[in-house]
């Protein structure tokens, strides 16, 4: 059987106590009970440790192939990271996930408040408190990095979330959702990814406040404040020692991507799309902002919101096929940009299901195009 070592690496001192503490029946009461990374080593891990170490290490291969293609090297889906990059990555998600544990052991049933209507104040700034005393222990580049990381899974179920296509409503102005994300820690955002659904985030009740809200953010915060240290803008410095295709342009608009605003300050891989990834646009356009008019409040046409929730590499492929001249030019190998990408739908999705319906020869309104 593999060692320890053998299944996570140099990641074993945060991997083992992440592993040892959910397979334990009981947490420590005070957070600075809670054994040392270095001191985790000591113990030989037990049968259930190992199973996850191996189960938790599964996760955190998936979370670093992901990371990679969003942040490093858009054209390989495997992690293109380098050894130390991915010891940064892995050991930072690591800590948010115990962090994701231990809070989540606390939560409100746990402290006796299922019966009440709000989540004291009090309890709230008590959690913060004790969040910062668990991160004050690392240093400054590696809060950085535990920020940096805690963004990629924010992002990552947000993704989730739009690709779902239900949104969040009403409810994004009400409840703390990117520290909903992290409270749930990075196996369910991972699970809400595959899945394509949010359901997995739901660790707690939700309301106004409760343990959730600013999760992490708002500790790392006041420590940086403390510190007097200022975050760099991208993961280069911080996680990534360099990006690939950080100088690329969208091959129509020939604009920068996400990070045009901050070209000179931030390093940032840009958001741009060819075949290869056109399936990641289903989770980072709007789609009430894909269709045209009112197209997608017509009970007549379903099947073209029903399509917009199924396979997006495929439905892209189609619309080449019936594209208009202002897109002629485009070749499937071009890398585009999200926000081309949005004027493609609107303007090409009305007439892929138009085509559709000729070829299934369905009667067309005379309202249609």
């Amino acid at each position: 059987m593999n060692s320890p070592y053998d299944l996570v690496g140099p990641m074993l001192p945060q991997a083992l106590r992440l592993a040892r503490y959910q397979a334990s029946a009981s947490l420590p009461e005070n957070i600075n009970d809670l054994q040392n990374e270095n001191d985790t080593i000591n113990q030989t891990p037990s049968r259930e440790e190992e199973r996850l170490l191996l189960s938790n290490a599964n996760v955190m291969t998936t979370l670093e192939n992901l990371f990679s293609w969003r942040q490093k090297d858009r054209t390989y889906r495997t992690s293109k990271l380098s050894r130390m990059e991915s010891v940064r990555f892995q050991r930072a998600m690591y800590r948010i996930w115990l962090m994701s544990v231990f809070f989540g052991r606390r939560s409100a049933s746990t402290l006796g408040l299922a019966d009440e209507d709000f989540y004291p104040e009090s309890i709230l700034e008590e959690s913060w408190k004790v969040q910062k005393t668990f991160l004050q222990q690392f240093s400054s580049q590696e809060l950085f990095q535990i920020h940096k990381s805690a963004l990629f899974l924010q992002s990552t179920a947000e993704w989730a979330v739009t690709a779902e296509g239900n949104g969040l409503g009403g409810t994004r102005d009400t409840y703390d959702w990117d520290g909903v994300y992290l409270f749930a820690g990075p196996r369910a955002v991972l699970r809400c990814y595959e899945d394509e659904t949010s359901t997995h985030l739901m660790t707690v009740g939700l309301d106004d406040d409760g343990p959730y809200t600013k999760f992490i953010v708002h500790a790392l915060s006041e420590i940086v404040q403390e510190r007097q240290v200022s975050e760099p803008g991208g993961c280069v410095g911080v996680i990534l020692d360099d990006i690939h295709g950080e100088h690329d342009r969208c091959r129509h608009c020939e604009s920068a991507g996400i990070k045009s605003l901050f070209q000179d300050e931030v390093r940032m891989l840009s958001d741009f799309y060819n075949e290869t990834n056109w399936d990641d646009l289903k989770g980072q356009l709007d789609r009430q902002f894909l269709v045209a008019r009112h197209l997608s409040y017509n009970h007549v046409e379903k099947s073209l919101m029903r399509a917009l929730r199924g396979d997006w590499s495929r439905l892209i492929l189609e619309m080449f096929a019936c594209k208009g001249d202002e897109y002629a030019q485009w070749c499937k190998e071009d890398w585009i940009c999200a926000e081309c990408w949005t004027f493609f739908f609107r303007d090409t999705l009305w007439r892929w299901r138009l085509a559709k319906k000729r070829r299934a020869e369905e009667p067309i309104g005379a309202d249609c195009k």
